[in-house]
């Protein structure tokens, strides 16, 4: 059933053309009328007519896409269709453009690629059509409470095409209010048949489950109140485990000497190939090693794996145990990235003190993220700085650290408990444990830096490379 799409696409500016490009004519191609689609979220599709004038076949490449522009979120939708058009033809080309859930502006673009082979790159020469549109989609009056404050999911989760959109942000929060799928087409003024598709899509990747016929939610949704209360919290926490911390540095310095005197770590704190070297650093040693490698795995996953981005990558997470929203903006939330992955033989952790911009390959979000992983890398300023590990040799001086800190975990976490169960969560699920971590995390690392405990580091990124196997798979 379709609903009509008040706050649907207005076409605004009419349609901007650049007008076909000259090689259209010189290649024989020619484009007539152009029918854009009913603006609605979705798969939609152009209908384009086409004419091939010479007497070869033209192989055809129809590129859409679409991107939002605004202050909040902007997704981006691409895609390709591929064409063989018979010589003296006139068809109707029909590519498909992937319309995301958002609103505010959005810039749709239409190209034809004349190109010798389909499966090939395609290259700027080959362009040889490029039509624009302009479109606005309009916030329903009745939404408008929704997004007083901004819906915040994990780090590096927005790179997914899951959670970049405002729509599947909001979803979660009525269907953590008991609206059913009906009733939310009706608010959002969408296809129904829209968001069913999401919820299926949602479901089957493990985030929602159905209960007596209702879907529930896997994950907690923290209301504005409640992250609040929780942030104040760890704010307390995080004081309290920088005090810790600033205690211990002295016997933390003692065991790097030691393990200097014993030849384990160089003295030399440029020796790269070494897994020691890290213990001449302080900063990446307490932001990562200490706070997350060590206590995040106790305090988020009991000491059992914490492998938040396990088997897949930060431009397509898929994190279903770890997942949560928040209600109230990036204030309320951590600035912490913690990413650990492993082979059968060796590991790698991310480490940031801020979320670093991440750069993904072009369709990446096409594949799924439980097909396949992205080519990604980090945007100019946030490369990390590497270090080997090996964590025989920096697991007496991270004891040395925080090994006085079980008692201040277990406190924490009872009385983390209360709060949750105050607003309605029956358990602390590793999501909600993981958001309030990175909370604790980030004032621990600020208090540390404001007393002088330690020294900012470099742009805060750093990468650590082990082959031996420890607590991360």
């Amino acid at each position: 059933m379709r609903k009509k799409s008040l706050m649907m696409a207005v076409l605004m500016l009419g349609i901007i053309m650049f007008a076909q490009v000259a090689a259209t004519q010189e290649r024989d191609l020619f484009v007539g009328e152009v029918k854009v689609p009913s603006w609605r979220w979705g798969e939609q599709k152009v209908r384009m007519e086409i004419v091939n004038k010479s007497p070869l076949v033209k192989f055809i490449i129809a590129e859409t896409e679409l991107q939002y522009t605004g202050e909040y979120l902007n997704p981006n939708r691409q895609a390709q269709t591929c064409y063989a058009i018979a010589p003296g033809d006139t068809t109707w080309l029909e590519p498909i453009l992937p319309v995301p859930g958002n609103y505010g502006r959005a810039k749709v673009t239409l190209r034809l690629f004349d190109v010798v082979d389909t499966m090939d790159v395609i290259l700027p020469d080959q362009l040889t059509y490029e039509q624009n549109f302009l479109i606005n989609f309009h916030l329903p009056e009745g939404m408008v409470p929704y997004f007083q404050y901004r819906i915040m999911v994990p780090p590096c989760a927005e790179n997914s095409r899951q959670f970049d959109n405002e729509f599947s942000r909001v979803l979660f929060v009525l269907l953590n209010k008991g609206k059913t799928a009906g009733e939310i087409a009706d608010m959002v003024m969408c296809d129904t048949s829209f968001v069913q598709k999401k919820i299926r899509d949602l479901t089957s990747r493990g985030y929602l489950r159905i209960d007596n016929d209702t879907y529930k939610l896997n994950f907690p949704v923290i209301t504005t109140a409640e992250a609040e209360e929780g942030k104040q919290f760890a704010t307390v926490v995080g004081d309290s485990l920088a005090s810790v911390i600033a205690a211990q540095m002295g016997t933390f310095n003692k065991v790097r000497d030691s393990l200097i005197a014993e030849e384990k770590v160089p003295a030399d704190s440029n020796t790269f190939y070494n897994g020691g070297t890290v213990l001449h650093y302080p900063y990446p040693v307490i932001g990562c090693l200490a706070l997350w490698w060590d206590l995040g795995k106790e305090f988020i996953s009991n000491g059992g794996p914490l492998a938040i981005f396990r088997k897949n990558d930060l431009c397509n997470v898929y994190t279903p145990s770890y997942m949560y929203v928040i209600q109230g903006g990036q204030s309320l939330t951590g600035t912490n990235l913690y990413a650990a992955n492993s082979t059968h033989d060796s590991y790698r952790i991310y480490y940031g003190n801020k979320i670093p911009e991440i750069e993904c390959e072009q369709n990446s979000n096409s594949r799924g993220s439980r097909r396949g992983r992205a080519n990604w890398k980090y945007a100019s300023g946030y490369n990390p700085k590497a270090f080997m590990m090996d964590s025989s040799i920096v697991r007496p001086a991270i004891d040395a650290l925080v090994g006085s800190a079980d008692e201040l975990l277990a406190t924490t976490s009872d009385s983390l408990q209360v709060i949750a169960a105050s607003y309605g969560h029956d358990n602390l699920t590793r999501g909600y444990k993981y958001w309030f971590w990175n909370l604790v995390t980030s004032e621990t690392m600020d208090n540390l830096v404001e007393r002088n405990v330690i020294e900012h580091h470099g742009n805060g990124q750093f990468r650590f490379d082990g082959l031996e196997f420890k607590g991360i798979k």
